[in-house]
């Protein structure tokens, strides 16, 4: 697709997400008359037509954990994450027990990652969500945050058969998963927007530099 789009003259190619980020840095050198954006490809190569921007995913999960311990009734909150093998998953997971640390101290964070799972499932893991949520329930947790794709969205299908507010991420899950809708809180999701305008527009006016820029994340709306 990249190929396609420099030969009919494109001058600016926006890729996203991990699974892009070899071919965008390829592009880049094959391509160097033309610029590129790759969101979401944290690592540590860039080129010079290459413009990345990345997210602090901790920050996301610091205020699903804030706002899990802010609301909790058992001062007992738990996280249903993909790997921790991801950097993006682990910031984020680690995030919410920082988060929720912030308020109170008390209150007691479990988190609990697919470590082990097949590579098979990975993302889409939805089974095992489901049932670490339920697990996390029953040892008394009244509020989930569901990080990882399918696999997270388990667990805010755990909270929906249990009765107990969810947290959701990388998406707004009102919209993704509309059966977690009867206790979903909000979701925390990265939001690019503003930085790929800024980007384009330096690009437009021959000012594009690449290196690494970072993106903001936000709470979608209180449900």
């Amino acid at each position: 697709n990249i190929d396609a789009f420099a030969l009919d003259g494109y001058d600016l190619v926006i890729t996203t997400g991990m699974g892009l980020r070899d071919e965008t840095l390829q592009a880049a050198d094959l391509y160097p008359e033309m610029v590129f954006i790759g969101i979401d490809q944290a690592g540590e190569e860039t080129r010079p037509n290459l413009m990345v921007i990345t997210f602090p995913e901790d920050q996301a999960g610091f205020l699903a954990g804030a706002l899990a311990a802010h609301l909790s009734q058992s001062a007992h909150i738990g996280a249903v994450c993909e790997t921790s093998d991801f950097d993006s998953n682990w910031k984020t997971c680690e995030g919410f027990r920082n988060g929720a640390a912030y308020v109170d101290p008390q209150v007691l964070v479990d988190v609990r990652y697919r470590d082990n799972g097949s590579s098979d499932k990975l993302f889409i893991d939805t089974a095992w969500g489901q049932n670490m949520g339920r697990k996390l329930i029953h040892s008394g947790a009244d509020i989930l945050f569901g990080v990882g794709g399918g696999t997270g969205q388990g667990a805010l299908l755990a909270a929906v058969e249990e009765g107990v507010y969810a947290i959701g991420s990388e998406r707004d899950q009102f919209h993704a998963l509309p059966e977690a809708r009867p206790v979903l809180i909000t979701s925390v999701f990265k939001q690019p927007a503003s930085q790929i305008l800024e980007l384009i527009r330096a690009a437009s006016g021959g000012m594009a530099r690449g290196g690494f820029y970072t993106g903001q994340v936000q709470l979608a709306p209180y449900r």
